[in-house]
């Protein structure tokens, strides 16, 4: 399953492929703001913004929001 993320306007956008679909995970530097389920990567990546860099998340990074926090710095 495919994990990125990126960064737009002082949020970390992660996408995450599931086996129920991929979700856009929107993490601005407070909080969580909310997530979009889509039927592919490409269809989240349109959604969020086709320009951002995305990222690729490691495997061992199992808690996202934490992840969202210590990239946001």
């Amino acid at each position: 399953m495919e994990r990125l993320s990126a960064r737009l306007r002082g949020s970390v956008l992660i996408i995450e492929e599931t086996a129920e679909g991929v979700y856009l995970y929107t993490f601005p530097k407070i909080g969580f703001a909310g997530d979009t389920w889509h039927r592919n990567v490409d269809e989240a990546k349109e959604q969020a913004g086709p320009s951002l860099n995305w990222t690729p998340i490691a495997p061992s990074v199992s808690d996202l929001r934490a992840y969202a926090r210590e990239i946001s710095n």
